[in-house]
């Protein structure tokens, strides 16, 4: 049996539709997870602070500022922009109308 590399892999998979929305939905994850980590970190809070004001365990936080857990629930969101104190929008579009649909998920909302 021939052994492959990473390098013969990825080109192989990254033809499939299958292995496109697999890498798509887990750079997602990641962009999001960066994104938590640079609000956590901005406001002051170690990722042990950030888990007691959600009631969400440190190392789940850890692993979503590291992507590896997937998208997290809206519920998780809501905690979590709760305890940075921002907002949580959703917003959805058409992009063959420009047409937009916003909602404000913040309970003070």
């Amino acid at each position: 049996m021939a052994r492959t590399n990473w390098r013969d892999t990825r080109t192989q998979g990254s033809e499939s539709a299958e292995f496109s929305e697999g890498y798509n939905a887990e750079r997602k994850a990641y962009e999001l997870g960066e994104q938590m980590r640079a609000l956590r970190e901005r406001r002051g809070l170690s990722q042990s602070q950030l888990a007691e004001l959600t009631g969400i365990a440190q190392p789940n936080v850890s692993r979503l500022e590291a992507g590896t857990t997937g998208l997290p629930k809206l519920d998780t969101l809501q905690r979590i922009a709760e305890a940075l104190e921002l907002e949580l929008s959703i917003t959805i579009t058409d992009p063959s109308s420009d047409e937009e649909l916003t909602l404000n998920l913040s309970k003070t909302a």
